[in-house]
């Protein structure tokens, strides 16, 4: 496929803050960039249709409407563009039962691509529409997911071959600074939606312990209004606990991190590092993980497992003046964090796996 004539439609739920709907901002960002023809399609678009979303009946209301809709799109952007060749990429669980409802008139038309993206793995997947996205990859041109490891779990289920490529950042919003303000005190943040099988109490329970290294700890939970298990803990008075709720902007709040937590049990939850710890590691600040072989990242540098990052405070008096020194990753390993998940690898990457599946 020459990049020149294929215009891309990226199928999504709705706008938002979540990560796989930045994933659609910075690749959408990336095509524009280059030049490349592209629009977002999205099921929800007012809070009402949210509010079907979020209902069974009217989920299946709103994604039949949806598919009429997205039908007629697909056929006038055939009609009047008849050179072009689309990629249409469906990201959610809703939008892959929308392609099991369009497929059948997808198929005899010439020139449309359909790649399912997997933003979650089987596990955490809505266990009743997992059948409806085995069904959605077979009838798929090409399938990709966020992580090998992921990949691997979806693979068991389905003869198709699932690729993997790095959730795609856009670095023009990841700007490095040359110089971090001293953390006198260790800055940990945990970042994500108030859902159980991200298991925020782990990151709690963690600052609780490192606390008994450091003078001074504070961990901010953004996307979190507040845990149940503070009232049944102690904390101690060396550790500030701050939570943030939703924000719109995490960027400014990662920078000022001595690192970022993502200490999610793969055995439980089945959950690797998403965009905010990608993102993490583009601007300097360290990922750690409960255990490196469950990451699916375990190549990128900047992820340390719980035992490493303590094994480091321990080496420093516990009157270190400055943390991110110890921490942050050199321009050396930033830069090389940075070529890997970059969108415009992203890009590239899809565009091999288009012509090689074409």
């Amino acid at each position: 496929m020459n990049k020149k004539i294929i215009r891309y439609i990226n199928v999504q739920n709705k706008t938002g803050v979540g990560g796989v709907e930045r994933i659609v901002v910075d690749f959408t960002t990336e095509l524009i960039s280059q030049g490349i023809p592209n629009e977002t399609f999205n099921l929800a678009r007012s809070k009402y249709s949210r509010e079907l979303l979020s209902i069974s009946n009217g989920r299946k209301i709103l994604i039949i409407l949806r598919a009429i809709e997205l039908t007629l799109l697909i056929l006038i952007r055939r009609i009047m563009n008849y050179k072009e060749n689309l990629v249409i990429i469906f990201y959610h669980s809703e939008c892959h039962l929308l392609l099991n409802l369009i497929s059948r008139f997808i198929k005899i038309l010439p020139g449309v691509t359909t790649v399912v993206y997997l933003c979650q793995s089987v596990d955490i997947y809505p266990a009743k529409l997992i059948s409806s996205c085995f069904s959605a990859i077979s009838k798929s041109n090409l399938t990709i997911c966020y992580s090998s490891l992921v990949a691997r779990q979806w693979q068991d289920g389905t003869r198709k071959q699932i690729y993997s490529i790095y959730s795609p950042v856009s670095l023009e919003r990841l700007e490095v600074l040359n110089s971090r303000s001293a953390h006198t005190s260790l800055n940990l943040i945990h970042i994500g939606r108030p859902v159980s099988f991200k298991q925020p109490e782990r990151s709690l329970y963690f600052a609780i312990k490192v606390s008994e290294i450091c003078e001074t700890v504070k961990l901010t939970f953004v996307g979190i209004e507040n845990l149940n298990i503070m009232s049944q803990i102690s904390i101690p008075k060396n550790l500030e606990v701050e939570f943030k709720g939703i924000v719109q902007d995490t960027i400014s709040i990662t920078r000022e991190a001595t690192a970022l937590l993502n200490l999610v049990d793969f055995n439980k939850s089945r959950e690797v590092i998403g965009v905010a710890a990608i993102e993490s590691l583009c601007l300097g600040v360290p990922v750690v993980i409960h255990a490196l072989d469950q990451t699916g990242y375990s190549e990128l540098p900047g992820i340390l497992t719980e035992e490493e990052f303590i094994e480091k405070l321990i080496q420093y008096p516990p009157q270190i003046m400055d943390y991110s020194r110890i921490f942050s990753l050199d321009k050396e390993r930033i830069e090389e964090v940075r070529n890997k998940v970059s969108s415009k690898n992203f890009l590239r990457e899809l565009q091999k796996l288009l012509i090689a599946n074409a």
